[in-house]
């Protein structure tokens, strides 16, 4: 069957839609990643539920909602020429200082899939290094990926 428009994830779970396929793809843990979206780029709904937002940065710990792709680019282009070096970035909030040089450009970190997959092996490394997805989970914005 063709896919349709109605088929396509809405903006509001691109982030979980992207999240759970990176799960199935890198063998992580059924709703790990959801969870870790829910909780890193997730912002109140007018129904009280917390959802993930493809276009978040966090700067400075000020989370940032953006109603477009090109508005949080620019923000965050601004950050990092302005010697800004530490925002979190998209739907799993992977932060400039840590992880830039794992995107071929700035603009790719904002890619949903680019960013859920980026966030899928930092967490397998985290897995390996901790030996347990708790640990793994509790390192995921607290240990130099070096």
């Amino acid at each position: 069957l063709a896919a349709t428009a109605d088929d396509a994830p809405s903006i509001d779970n691109i982030c979980l839609a992207e999240a759970r396929r990176a799960e199935i793809q890198h063998g992580i843990p059924e709703g790990l990643m959801q969870s870790i979206t829910r909780v890193e780029s997730g912002r109140k709904t007018v129904t009280g539920e917390y959802m993930p937002w493809t276009w978040t940065l966090n700067d400075s710990g000020e989370g940032l909602f953006f109603d477009t792709r090109q508005a949080a680019f620019d923000y965050l282009q601004a950050a990092v020429d302005a010697g800004d070096h530490s925002v979190d970035v998209g739907c799993m909030q992977v932060n400039t200082k840590w992880h830039m040089d794992g995107f071929f450009e700035l603009a790719d970190m904002l890619d949903p899939v680019q960013n859920a997959d980026y966030a899928a092996s930092f967490l397998l490394d985290l897995f390996a290094a901790h030996q347990s997805w708790d640990g793994a989970v509790k390192h995921y914005h607290s240990s130099d990926p070096a």
